[in-house]
């Protein structure tokens, strides 16, 4: 399985929004970091609460959300990026799907978008 994907074409990009969306991100609990040269939120480890993770990616025109969950085969040992549809780690999955449902409706609020 694949990363979730959702490109949102914005008219215009409000100035405050990147700053008001890492609040959000910071609020759930998320810390941005890189991974494999990208900038991401995550949240999660262990065995019980394997690593959620949320890109979000601003140019002038498009806003692209990209969100998805490594499955712990143990402690500190993760395989695979799976996204936020299918039955395999379907309980992390529970976890991170409203945050992005609530990401891409703010964005289209803030964007002015229906």
């Amino acid at each position: 399985m694949s990363r979730y994907i959702n490109e949102i074409a914005v008219p215009t990009l409000p100035a405050q929004l990147e700053q008001e969306l890492a609040d959000y991100m910071a609020k759930e609990g998320f810390k941005l970091i890189s991974y494999k040269g990208q900038s991401l939120w995550r949240k999660g480890y262990g065995l019980a609460m394997g690593p959620q993770y949320i890109g979000i990616y601003y140019s002038p025109d498009v806003i692209r959300l990209e969100a998805f969950v490594k499955f712990a085969l143990a402690p500190g040992v993760y395989f695979g990026e799976m996204g936020l549809s299918g039955t395999l780690a379907a309980v992390l999955k529970q976890h991170l799907k409203p945050r992005v449902l609530v990401i891409e409706r703010y964005i289209r609020e803030q964007c002015g978008i229906k």
